[in-house]
């Protein structure tokens, strides 16, 4: 299991109580992300719909790469790692 760094956009840091640096455990981002649900659920119900899936727009970095193009949810990490996650930004 690794230990990794989740920074958090500032869209969606209401839901951290400010912080824009978490920390997360797992094998894979769906595990990190599993991990931070437990102390952080309500930015989780932000980032995944219902069925688990992640809402349109949000998008998440595992060192730098989008993992939309690399693995998805099941890329696997390792400790150190840092996973960006953002928020769509709506203009109007």
């Amino acid at each position: 299991m690794a230990t990794c760094k989740v920074l958090v956009s500032e869209a969606l840091r209401v839901y951290t109580g400010g912080k824009a640096k978490i920390g997360g455990d797992g094998g894979s981002v769906a595990e990190v992300f599993a991990g931070v649900a437990g102390e952080y659920p309500e930015l989780m119900r932000h980032v995944f719909s219902e069925t688990g899936r992640m809402r349109n727009g949000m998008t998440v970095f595992l060192n730098g790469a989008d993992i939309r193009f690399g693995g998805g949810l099941q890329a696997a990490v390792k400790d150190g790692d840092t996973l960006n996650l953002h928020a769509p930004l709506l203009v109007g």
